[in-house]
C-alpha cells in the first residue's frame, strides 16, 4: 500500500462528511451541475482508493484519468456557469448519433431501440436541440479544448498524455503489468506484485484535486469548514516530504 493512503483516506472522508453541510442554489445554471462535477470527483477519488487498498494498479490508471477529467470539468463550470450549454449540446449530439444509428439500421446491436415506437420524432427533437445550441454558436469541445478552457493544457501533454496510454492498455502498458523479464525470457504476470511507491503518484495527484475542489467550494459557499481543507493542503506538503517506506 502506498504511504500516502492513510492520508487519503482522511482527505477523502472529510470531504464527504463537510458536503453533508453544504448549501447551495440547486438550479442546474447555478449551482447544480457544479457540485455533481464535485460529488463525481469525490466518488472518483473513492474508487481510487479503493484500489490502492487492493492492490489493483491496472485499473487505478483508469480512474485516475477519469479523476483528472472531472476536475478540468469541475474547473470550467466554476469559473463559467455556461459551460452547462457545452456540456448539454454534447449529450444532445451523441443522442443522436446514436438513433440515427439505430433508425437506419447500420448497426446491428442498436437494432431493437430501432423498433421502438416514436424513435424518429426523438431523433428530430435531439437534433434541433444541436441546430438551436449551433444556431448560438456553441458546440461541444474536444477533451484538448476542455484541458485549456480550463488552464491546464500543461496537464494535458504530460499528465493525461501518459495516463491515456495506460487506460487504452498500449504496448509499454502491457509490457509492464505482464511480462516481467528474467534471463532473457519473460513470464506472464496476472496481478503481479505492487510496492507501496506504485500508487504514490496517482494518490497524490487525486488528494491534490479534491483538497483544490473542496476549498474552492468551501470557500465559495462561505462554509465553516473552509479552514479544515486549507489545514489539509498544509499536512499534504508534510506528508509530501516524508521519506517513502
Amino acid at each position: 500500500m502506498s504511504d500516502l493512503l492513510p492520508f487519503a483516506v482522511r482527505v477523502h472522508d472529510i470531504s464527504v462528511e463537510k458536503a453533508k453541510y453544504l448549501r447551495f442554489n440547486k438550479d442546474f445554471r447555478a449551482d447544480g451541475a457544479l457540485m455533481c462535477s464535485y460529488a463525481t470527483l469525490i466518488e472518483h477519488f473513492g474508487g481510487l482508493i479503493a484500489l490502492a487498498k487492493a492492490e489493483k494498479r491496472t485499473s487505478s490508471t483508469t480512474v485516475f484519468r477519469s479523476l483528472l477529467e472531472a476536475f478540468v470539468q469541475f474547473k470550467i463550470l466554476f469559473d463559467d456557469r455556461n459551460y452547462l450549454d457545452h456540456m448539454l449540446v454534447k449529450y444532445h449530439e451523441d443522442w443522436s448519433a446514436i438513433l440515427k444509428r439505430a433508425k437506419d439500421g447500420s448497426n446491428p446491436i442498436l437494432y431493437e431501440l430501432g423498433q421502438v415506437i416514436g424513435l424518429e420524432e426523438r431523433l428530430a427533437e435531439y437534433q434541433a436541440e444541436v441546430e438551436r445550441f449551433k444556431s448560438r454558436g456553441i458546440r461541444s469541445l474536444k477533451i484538448r479544448e476542455r484541458f485549456q478552457r480550463a488552464g491546464m493544457d500543461h496537464e494535458y501533454t504530460s499528465v493525461y498524455a501518459v495516463v491515456s496510454r495506460g487506460a487504452h492498455n498500449d504496448l509499454e502498458a502491457l509490457r509492464k503489468r505482464h511480462a516481467v523479464m528474467s534471463n532473457g525470457d519473460y513470464g506472464l504476470h496476472i496481478y503481479r506484485t505492487v510496492v507501496p511507491s506504485d500508487f504514490r503518484t496517482e494518490l497524490h495527484g487525486g488528494i491534490s484535486f479534491l483538497l483544490t475542489a473542496g476549498w474552492m467550494v468551501h470557500d465559495y459557499l462561505k462554509s465553516e469548514a473552509k479552514p479544515q481543507f486549507e489545514s489539509l493542503i498544509g499536512d499534504l506538503q508534510t506528508e509530501l516530504r516524508e521519506p517513502l517506506a
